[in-house]
């Protein structure tokens, strides 16, 4: 429960620009890759845009049913994704396309052509 706390806490603090510097800095600092990506239902009209540190697993996870948001529309294809060397940006990105519609919507006509091909 912690950790979920920890998480949502950060989350907050991007939103309003206020993320601790350590984080920040211990992210840059990580040989990690951060992903944002878009997933798309191959059986809906639905897509999911997430962020992870190991797009595989992920991947896997959203087409098993173990990710509870994405469950009712598997399976999916990866249809965009981009990698952040820093954990901060990644997550910054992904809090930008979700939240704010004209960033989805470039996203998406940016995409286009991908998210036919399903």
């Amino acid at each position: 429960m912690q950790e979920w706390f920890n998480w949502h806490a950060w989350k907050a603090c991007i939103l309003k620009g206020i993320a601790s510097s350590n984080l920040a800095l211990s992210a840059h600092f990580s040989s990690s890759m951060y992903y944002v990506y878009v997933i798309k239902s191959k059986i809906k009209n639905w897509i999911y845009i997430g962020f992870t540190s190991d797009l595989r697993k992920r991947f896997q996870e959203h087409n098993r049913g173990k990710v509870r948001s994405t469950k009712s529309n598997k399976p999916f294809t990866l249809v965009y994704y981009e990698a952040y060397k820093n954990k901060f940006d990644a997550l910054k990105k992904e809090i930008e396309v979700k939240k704010r519609g004209q960033q989805k919507e470039f996203l998406k006509e940016r995409i286009k052509n991908s998210l036919e091909i399903v």
